[in-house]
């Protein structure tokens, strides 16, 4: 009796592996075709980079809702709307694009307590021009600001969206329709303010494909964001350090003809804590929505107009 149950075990066990064989030569095949979608020339996968030939002017228009809470205060209510300038200085030895960017101008509507619909007009921070040199990625390689002079804070904030988003690292500049990676950076936002904001950030991207955008060709790519930022501010009179955990996420369109971005769509939580000398540090909440259109592109004196459409009635 104990030598057939020996024996019924050994062959139920045999049985056992034999299945979890197969499954796991099933699971391996499956992966191994679902990896090679990615690295196959076929229309499953996309390439994708971004290209900037030097003289180049990218003239954006940036649609923004702004709430910010201080110390449990009651809500700013801000709507903004901004027009920047990107040139491509030049094209360094190691490929990298130098680009120069700049806020033309800025005006907004703001409501706070008993004061609604309040119209501003401008900021200390237009026509700074600051430096970015980033490769083909979107990777940021240097930064820097012209004027070290003035602490200034771009209009929505040190931690706002920036829209020149790392595509990939290492030169992998090839996914799966689909397909979703992470990659991790820490990145200097000099376009929003000096002294430099620091933003410790890890970012999974998802590539969409194709999107025909009223006859306008586009890579979609869909994008979630956390990291830590900060922004300290020390001057002889004060110094000011603001931290933020920062959760955004959205989506936005590369051009696949001249391969820069054209439709950027950015929705962002800061959770904020600023800490003055007296200790007494304060809370703080900040939610941005913004939205980023390519007006126009100049190159070799030509100008083309990419044909995207928003309601900015609501801005003016």
């Amino acid at each position: 009796m104990k030598l057939f149950l020996i024996k019924n075990n050994i062959i139920a066990l045999i049985i056992y592996l034999l299945l979890t064989y197969i499954s796991c030569q099933f699971i391996f095949a499956n992966n191994t075709a679902a990896i090679d979608v990615s690295k196959d020339e076929t229309l499953d996968s996309l390439s994708f980079k971004y290209h900037f030939e030097p003289g180049d002017s990218l003239y954006y228009s940036v649609f923004s809702r702004d709430s910010v809470i201080i110390n449990y205060d009651d809500p700013l209510l801000r709507l903004r709307r901004e027009n920047i300038l990107i040139t491509c200085d030049s094209i360094n030895k190691t490929g990298n694009f130098c680009l120069t960017q700049v806020l033309l101008k800025v005006k907004s509507i703001e409501s706070y307590r008993d004061e609604q619909n309040i119209k501003h007009e401008g900021s200390m921070w237009a026509n700074k021009p600051v430096y970015i040199e980033i490769d083909s990625l979107g990777n940021r390689i240097r930064v820097f600001n012209q004027d070290t002079n003035h602490a200034i804070t771009a209009p929505g904030g040190v931690f706002k969206p920036t829209f020149l988003i790392a595509l990939g690292k290492n030169g992998v500049n090839k996914k799966g329709i689909n397909e979703s990676w992470l990659l991790s950076s820490t990145d200097e936002l000099v376009e929003n303010g000096y002294p430099i904001p620091v933003f410790k950030n890890t970012t999974l991207l998802r590539l969409m494909g194709m999107s025909d955008t009223m006859g306008y060709n586009m890579m979609k790519f869909t994008f979630a964001r956390s990291g830590q930022a900060s922004h300290e501010v020390v001057t002889k009179q004060y110094s000011v350090k603001t931290s933020g955990v920062i959760n955004s996420g959205g989506e936005f369109y590369i051009d696949t003809t001249f391969w820069l971005p054209i439709v950027f769509m950015h929705t962002l939580e800061q959770k904020l804590t600023l800490y003055y000398p007296d200790d007494k540090d304060q809370p703080g909440r900040h939610f941005i929505y913004s939205t980023f259109i390519c007006d126009k592109i100049v190159r070799n004196k030509e100008t083309y107009y990419p044909n995207i459409k928003i309601e900015k009635q609501q801005y003016d």
